[in-house]
């Protein structure tokens, strides 16, 4: 993990988003909390969640087509440069009437967001070499980690104060700004560099062409049918996105209604959940030469099943503190094993459009569980669903099995 932190590109990428994540978890809580608070509704908060979820399942996967087009440097700060711009009509919010426009942004952001994380992952195998990607995915699990804890202390404490929300989203539009001046400070190489193909001005059919986007389009889903482990590897993220989703919309309901806590203790929950991250990253970063990603697979999926049956069962804040920082660690183990094995066996020319549809799936699977759980929830409660996710998480222990078995140690 050392020699990482002296690659000065990927301390650049990685402190950018450490930043940028802060921000947005400071937000996204803050959003779930707000929503909930003056809606005392589980299906105006699964709404909320909706619109997160729903541009990835329209059109997730074809932004993998621009993503393996165009630089995607340059892509990334475009995106995080739109996403400053468009947090900040929630100024203009004053009441609960304007919710409406939290969905609309929600919305655009998450459309932004499709096409950062694809071409993030696409940029990771030329900034660091083969030997650390690894450790560089689990060290840039710990750039999503670290902001569960700070951004949770964040939102609680701006809540409290007159203005909290705006303070959240001004600070959340500034950090969309850092992160794009880090990328804009990366050195790419002649290699790394992947001019558009595309003459903006002259040239726009070319960009918007359906026939030669379909094309493309269709050449990045057959690369996933040719090869079975990316086959498994998508069904494993498809059944982690079912059972993690209902635990992010019902998260705050256990709080208030089964642990009988407030904000104060969703915070603490987060940030344990971020702790837990912390500690994966390290974990995995100081591990890498000798754990391969597939065992890290198996123990995620195991550990996350077991740790979500005995937090939801056993309404203890001390004891699900535990849990859910336990679930942070196997999160972290899951992104830095799926994300190293997906690159690996991917070519670089079709990265952009493999990771686009590996999103499209979880935010599939997630738009699933929404409508499922948003529509029931007010009626059964959230302790169903729940206990559910822990059970998913097992089943997906399963599949993980047949990941490279052969590779297991």
């Amino acid at each position: 993990m050392s020699a990482l932190l002296r690659n000065r590109n990927y301390v650049l990428l990685w402190l950018g988003q450490l930043v940028s994540s802060t921000g947005d978890w400071a937000f996204w809580l803050t959003l779930a909390y707000y929503t909930y608070a003056i809606t005392h509704s589980i299906l105006a908060s699964g709404s909320m969640f909706l619109t997160s979820v729903i541009p990835g399942v329209l059109f997730g996967s074809l932004v993998g087509v621009f993503v393996d087009r165009w630089d995607r440097r340059r892509l990334m700060i475009t995106v995080d440069c739109l996403r400053a711009v468009l947090l900040l009509p929630i100024l203009l919010i004053h009441s609960a009437h304007m919710l409406w426009l939290l969905y609309v942004i929600n919305f655009l952001l998450s459309s932004c967001g499709l096409f950062f994380n694809p071409a993030r992952g696409a940029l990771m195998p030329q900034l660091v070499s083969n030997d650390e990607l690894l450790s560089a995915n689990a060290l840039g699990s710990v750039s999503t980690a670290l902001p569960n804890v700070i951004g949770p202390l964040l939102a609680g404490f701006l809540l409290l104060l007159p203005g909290g929300l705006l303070t959240i989203v001004i600070g959340d539009s500034l950090s969309f700004l850092f992160s794009a001046t880090m990328i804009f400070l990366i050195v790419s190489s002649p290699s790394e560099s992947r001019p558009a193909p595309v003459d903006w001005v002259g040239s726009l059919w070319r960009v918007i062409d359906p026939g030669k986007i379909w094309r493309e389009w269709v050449e990045g889903l057959a690369v996933v049918r040719r090869q079975r482990i990316l086959i498994r590897l998508f069904g494993l993220f498809a059944i982690t996105s079912l059972a993690e989703c209902p635990v992010l919309v019902l998260l705050t309901p256990f709080t208030t209604n089964i642990l009988h806590g407030n904000s104060a203790a969703l915070g603490w929950l987060v940030m344990a959940r971020g702790i837990g991250g912390l500690l994966g990253g390290l974990i995995v970063g100081s591990t890498h030469k000798f754990v391969r990603p597939t065992l890290l697979l198996l123990l995620g999926t195991l550990l996350a099943g077991g740790g979500y049956l005995l937090m939801f069962n056993v309404p203890w804040l001390p004891l699900d503190l535990a849990c859910y920082g336990l679930t942070g660690i196997c999160i972290v183990l899951l992104t830095a094993g799926s994300g190293t094995l997906l690159v690996q066996v991917t070519e670089d020319r079709y990265r952009g459009r493999v990771l686009a549809s590996y999103v499209m799936l979880a935010e599939g699977s997630q738009l699933l569980a929404l409508l499922l759980v948003s529509a029931s929830s007010d009626r059964l409660g959230p302790l169903p669903w729940l206990e559910l996710s822990g059970l998913l998480y097992l089943a997906a222990t399963g599949v993980a099995l047949l990941i490279r078995p052969s590779r297991l140690l």
